[in-house]
């Protein structure tokens, strides 16, 4: 699974235990699976991840605790971030919240 390098530093750190896509099509982790924990498309890889959940919820369920737990200080913080990889996105927006654990 894809981040940038911010997500990574907070996932290596065990800040981010959770992350939130954009509907593409298909669901992007299945619980039980292991991720390799990457920046970019090359061979490189930071760690392995296992997929506890992935469900959908709306953007606008997002607490501060949650964006706490996606390795931010906050809400508003983590919505900032979001908005600048998604572009706006309306309150009703679903997204994919996937909840992992570094291993």
């Amino acid at each position: 699974m894809m981040f940038d390098v911010y997500c990574v530093s907070q996932i290596l750190s065990g800040n981010k235990t959770v992350t939130r896509r954009m509907p593409s099509g298909k669901r992007p982790a299945v619980p039980g699976h292991r991720h390799w924990l990457k920046i970019d498309r090359t061979k490189k890889c930071y760690g392995l991840i296992n997929i506890i959940s992935c469900e959908l919820e709306k953007i606008s369920d997002l607490t501060d605790a949650e964006a706490i737990r996606e390795g931010f200080n906050d809400k508003e913080h983590y919505m900032n971030y979001f908005r600048h990889l998604n572009g706006d996105v309306e309150k009703d927006q679903l997204v994919w919240r996937v909840e992992f654990e570094l291993l």
